[in-house]
């Protein structure tokens, strides 16, 4: 009887200790989804920008932009690298290149969008 006992309280206890595992994987990845949703956000927002511009304007730049996140009472901040590269491909036509990057479990994320901007 003692012996059932002890089994089953160490099979409980196992699944707590996978339980709070989950939940600490979840709040990462959450966190994770958080910055890629905002880094996209602002990559497009940036390349938006960049293409409403009349043609040649359209310039090479660099910004960081802290962003302010909570997740469970815990307020962070995540500074966002917005990059913009123009590359002429044709005498009327440049490739511009938004790309957004940010740190992130000890590793550099980043998003890119490209688009071009045209002299019509």
């Amino acid at each position: 009887m003692l012996l059932e006992v002890v089994i089953g309280l160490g099979v409980f206890a196992g699944a707590v200790l996978v339980s709070l595992g989950v939940i600490s994987f979840s709040d990462r990845a959450a966190v994770g989804a958080r910055n890629h949703t905002t880094a996209l956000s602002l990559c497009k927002g940036a390349l938006d920008n960049e293409l409403s511009k009349t043609f040649g304007s359209v310039a090479d730049s660099v910004n960081t932009l802290p962003i302010q996140n909570e997740n469970a009472g815990v307020v962070s901040s995540v500074n966002f690298q917005v990059s913009v590269k123009v590359t002429n491909i044709a005498a009327n036509q440049d490739l511009v290149t938004v790309e957004v990057s940010w740190p992130e479990n000890n590793r550099t994320r980043k998003v890119t969008l490209q688009g071009y901007s045209v002299n019509a």
